[in-house]
């Protein structure tokens, strides 16, 4: 009878037993799934390092593009910029870290000073009307000797001297009104609109003078004309290249029976 009794409390236990077990599969089944690490999590994971680099001479948010494609992209990984502090902060293996540090080095050096261009503009309209004067600063003698002496107008008038500055590798462009003399007018002054633009400005310093190079110069003037009541324009479009100091004849253009005329001067500031 004892025995009887004993081996139903063995029974009762194992039951018990089992019902705790299949309780705590069910638990573990309906549990919530466990999140994804966080970039925090994954970055102490990766043992990362911080570093914060200096930035003397360059912008740090121009380096960002640069230097972002030396980093690891493991989740975690940053680099930012402060252009108020100029530095670039670093979260990365070490290994990544010393590369970028070593790009900076080579990257944040101080910029080469650009070269100054100066370029000078001389506007004159030429004619062979008999009540005309010749009227043009006295630096202009010598140019307006050699029109005279190769084109067939011997009187020459400044209508409008300009001054633009610029650099190597960048365009200027400028517009205006001036006093020109109309096509068919006489020698009665009318006004005028002009508009020019020099693009692909360039130095040669190959040779022992430096040569301004400018791709493309164009100078648009709008003339009204008021025998015929419209508008007649004269165009000049070229390239040039005139040394550090020269002076040059960009081009000519026809106003019926006068011609407008360009002179350029170019001189490089350092």
């Amino acid at each position: 009878m004892k025995k009887s009794n004993i081996l139903k409390s063995y029974l009762l236990l194992a039951a018990f037993a089992a019902l705790i077990f299949v309780s705590n599969a069910r638990a573990q089944q309906t549990a919530a799934p466990t999140p994804p690490p966080t970039a925090e999590t994954q970055a102490t994971q990766y043992s990362f390092s911080n570093k914060i680099l200096e930035v003397r001479h360059r912008d740090p948010n121009n380096l960002l593009p640069v230097l972002r494609a030396l980093g690891s992209g493991v989740v975690g990984s940053t680099i930012s910029a402060s252009r108020e502090f100029k530095t670039l902060t670093v979260r990365d293996f070490p290994e990544n870290i010393a590369t970028i540090e070593q790009a900076v080095k080579r990257l944040d050096v101080p910029e080469t000073p650009q070269i100054g261009i100066e370029l000078r503009i001389h506007v004159l309209v030429a004619s062979n009307a008999p009540e005309a004067s010749n009227d043009y600063p006295a630096d202009l003698k010598e140019t307006v000797g050699q029109l005279q002496s190769t084109l067939n107008f011997k009187n020459y008038r400044l209508v409008n001297s300009l001054i633009q500055r610029t650099r190597e590798g960048a365009s200027v462009n400028g517009s205006g009104v001036a006093d020109f003399t109309a096509p068919a007018s006489g020698n009665n002054p009318a006004s005028g609109a002009y508009n020019f633009i020099a693009r692909s400005i360039s130095l040669d310093s190959s040779a022992r003078t430096t040569v301004v190079q400018i791709g493309e110069f164009n100078f648009k003037a709008s003339f009204y004309v008021p025998d015929r009541q419209i508008y007649q324009d004269a165009n000049i479009n070229t390239s040039v290249a005139v040394r550090d100091g020269e002076r040059v004849v960009v081009g000519t253009a026809s106003l019926k029976d006068k011609a407008l005329i360009l002179v350029l001067t170019a001189r490089v500031i350092k």
